[in-house]
């Protein structure tokens, strides 16, 4: 009986095989048309993916604003971490670097600049304090202030691509929100960085921004108080440069200072024309209540009695 079963058995993979050489493989023409379809169906492919991230974003976005979560408001900075990987690697290695510090100051980035500048504030005084004795310790204070100064100008590079690398963000990707808050974090901490800047030019050279004033408030400082009256005037420089409200009473004499004054001018332009516009009006339109939601039916009107 087993071996009558086991021939059965060979004898159905027998069949089997037979069936299976008979058939002839059929190769697929290598046509235009058989690539089209392959592209095409790529492209749906991929058209799926970006509505599932796009979902995802939506979800995440409601889940923040629900009252149980701790963020009230959805910022840039809690968009997914892939996102903001996809938006810097246009950028090369430099969209490396920004992708892995951009979520720190993305944060608390106008908190940096302001602890940064007030840093700034310690050699600049140590130094003007110290000015009648000439010396290696002077010598170096002046390296360090010279070299927080290129800093200075990538830490506003940093911003400024920044910002509109996520504006831009918001602009391809609907679902995206953006908080005003965020704006003028950015706006400020720009004007600050150019205003450090401003600080660093008036104690390595003086002359470099010429007041039209009678007095000595640009020479190079002295004591504590001409460094925060320095500080100061730094900071006012700086406002109405980016504002372009200049009012002529401070005005650069060097040519690379009013190289730092046109660049300076050309941000305010970007970021009034593009950040702060194209920012607060998908701000505005993203807290706008929904006019697609079904309108309430209205009860229907009391039959009036007829008089008989």
């Amino acid at each position: 009986r087993e071996e009558t079963e086991l021939g059965d058995e060979d004898g159905w993979w027998e069949d089997r095989d037979r069936e299976t050489d008979s058939l002839v493989p059929v190769e697929m023409p290598d046509t235009p048309q058989h690539q089209t379809l392959s592209r095409e169906a790529v492209l749906e492919c991929e058209k799926s993916i970006q509505k599932i991230e796009q979902e995802l974003v939506l979800i995440r976005s409601l889940l923040s604003s629900s009252p149980l979560s701790s963020q009230r408001s959805l910022s840039l900075s809690s968009a997914v971490p892939g996102q903001n990987q996809r938006t810097f690697r246009r950028w090369g290695p430099l969209g490396n670097w920004m992708t892995w510090i951009s979520p720190e100051l993305k944060r608390y980035f106008l908190l940096v600049t302001l602890v940064w500048y007030s840093i700034l504030l310690v050699p600049v005084t140590i130094s003007a304090e110290g000015k009648n004795t000439k010396g290696e310790e002077e010598l170096a204070m002046d390296a360090v202030i010279f070299v927080a100064f290129f800093f200075q100008i990538g830490l506003m590079i940093f911003i400024t691509t920044m910002s509109v690398e996520l504006v831009m963000e918001v602009a391809e990707d609907p679902t995206v929100t953006i908080s005003a808050w965020f704006l003028l974090e950015s706006y400020f901490s720009t004007i600050l960085l150019f205003a450090s800047c401003y600080f660093l030019i008036f104690h390595l050279a003086p002359h470099a921004l010429t007041s039209t004033k009678d007095d000595t408030s640009t020479d190079s400082p002295q004591t504590a108080k001409d460094v925060f009256e320095i500080w100061c005037q730094s900071i006012y420089f700086s406002s109405t440069v980016m504002t372009t409200e200049g009012f002529g009473d401070l005005f650069p004499s060097r040519w690379w200072a009013q190289l730092l004054v046109v660049t300076q001018q050309m941000v305010g332009v970007v970021y009034t024309s593009l950040i702060l516009s194209k920012g607060f009006a998908f701000f505005t339109r993203n807290n706008q209540p929904s006019s697609s939601a079904p309108a309430t039916p209205s009860p229907p009107p009391s039959p009036s009695l007829s008089s008989s």
